[in-house]
């Protein structure tokens, strides 16, 4: 098969398969005489049912394989699909984000790029069974296929299915210890999103966090943005650890930056992550809603115990990036509210002001350019959002971090509490 009659076959524009070329000859070289095997009954049919793919449309899936068999090109072309996704050295170059729907398949073309998703969820089945992994954790993880395609897909282009786009996330699940545990994801890493360097105090159980040092932030304590207005005024952070002695400017666990230098006896302090060395569970928060505070609290009590029992990893923190820990919620959201009982139960930390680009379209549409006055109300958040931006608010993100041994007094907003009692009582 030439790489040309794939472009033809796609329309002629060699820009709708970028990079096809990529590991074209190796694909080529190995494609399986004997017929691809996730397109085989069993396989496809258990994945199918562990993605919790909806189960009416396991009529279109198994006509759109059918299909598929039937026509050499899209076979190879799906080999290739498959083929430079099967591996992490692979997975993290050139992906298939951007590429069509094969036209030739009608309506199942919005079905398509399943099929090496089935792939992928097979690997991680064995995985999962290989470690003990239970069953129920498996099939919870992979429900992030359903979500994508009822959700994310329906919502940005109009149909369930899945787009090219889709698929090198879901490697991740496939190549890194990564898992659903109750309401969150989390994800073993080493690369914090966020940059910042942690300090614990045994005794006092206290947590402070500094920023790198040289990071610039606004006179309100948040980080400057990449392309802030012109002549805005910005302070720089100082961090410094000799061994004996940190010293820098903190960031206060309600999300802001203070421009004054503290200094921590490393004697009583301990380091608990510095940047891009320590390992740590990044959280990912799937659609739904349900952050209820009993939730929140079981699906990080998990993290600990899980990754210890199943792959022999100490985890001490949990860190996240969104526009869920954005400080603005509480000048629109009930005090009450989920959102604002979570940011209360965890080390909150600044980032940079963003177009509405940045988590606005987790909220809203993302299939169109949002706009403050066209966008839809019907519901209290986005009532809020649009509200708050209306007035004049400034969009922006946020971090955060949970300290895995303070589970036991999660829903006491410990990490206020004792900056209060702490470090925070020099800021008064």
């Amino acid at each position: 098969m030439d790489i040309a009659d794939i472009i033809r076959y796609a329309g002629g524009d060699p820009e709708k398969l970028k990079d096809l070329d990529y590991l074209w000859k190796e694909s080529e070289e190995s494609f399986p005489a004997e017929g691809i095997f996730f397109l085989k009954d069993d396989v496809w049919r258990r994945a199918f049912d562990y993605c919790s793919v909806p189960r009416e449309l396991e009529g279109q899936v198994e006509c759109l394989i059918e299909k598929v068999k039937k026509d050499e090109t899209l076979l190879h072309l799906l080999w290739n699909i498959y083929y430079r996704q099967k591996g992490p050295e692979r997975s993290a170059k050139k992906g298939v984000s951007g590429w069509p729907q094969p036209v030739s398949l009608g309506e199942e073309r919005h079905l398509f790029y399943l099929l090496p998703v089935f792939a992928i969820a097979d690997a991680v089945i064995e995985q999962h069974r290989q470690r003990g992994i239970p069953d129920q954790i498996t099939r919870d993880t992979l429900k992030k296929v359903n979500e994508q395609m009822t959700y994310l897909c329906k919502r940005d282009f109009g149909y369930v299915g899945l787009n090219s786009s889709h698929i090198s996330w879901l490697t991740y699940y496939r190549d890194e210890p990564y898992v659903r545990l109750g309401r969150f994801e989390f994800w073993v890493r080493k690369d914090f999103y966020y940059k910042c360097y942690i300090y614990r105090n045994d005794k006092t159980k206290e947590s402070v966090a500094f920023p790198p040092d040289g990071t610039r932030f606004t006179y309100q304590g948040e980080t400057l943005a990449a392309n802030p207005p012109e002549n805005m005024p910005y302070w720089t952070s100082v961090y410094q650890d000799d061994g004996k002695v940190a010293f820098g400017t903190p960031m206060s666990p309600r999300g802001y930056a203070l421009n004054r230098i503290i200094r921590l006896d490393l004697r009583e302090w301990r380091r608990l992550y510095a940047v891009d060395e320590d390992r740590y569970a990044q959280m990912h928060i799937p659609q739904g809603g349900n952050m209820t505070p009993d939730a929140c609290r079981e699906s990080l009590a998990q993290v600990t115990p899980f990754f210890k029992k199943y792959y022999g990893l100490d985890i001490p923190l949990v860190h996240t990036t969104s526009w869920i820990f954005g400080s603005q919620l509480w000048q629109f959201l009930p005090e009450k509210s989920n959102l604002l009982d979570f940011q209360r139960n965890l080390y909150c930390l600044p980032m940079g002001y963003n177009e509405p680009a940045i988590g606005i379209y987790f909220i809203f549409p993302s299939n169109v350019p949002f706009d403050v006055n066209t966008a839809p109300r019907d519901n209290s958040l986005r009532r809020g959002v649009i509200d708050y931006l209306r007035s004049g608010g400034q969009w922006k993100g946020g971090a955060m971090f949970f300290v895995t041994e303070d589970i036991c007094e999660y829903g006491n907003g410990i990490y206020r509490k004792r900056w209060d009692a702490g470090i925070g009582r020099i800021f008064r």
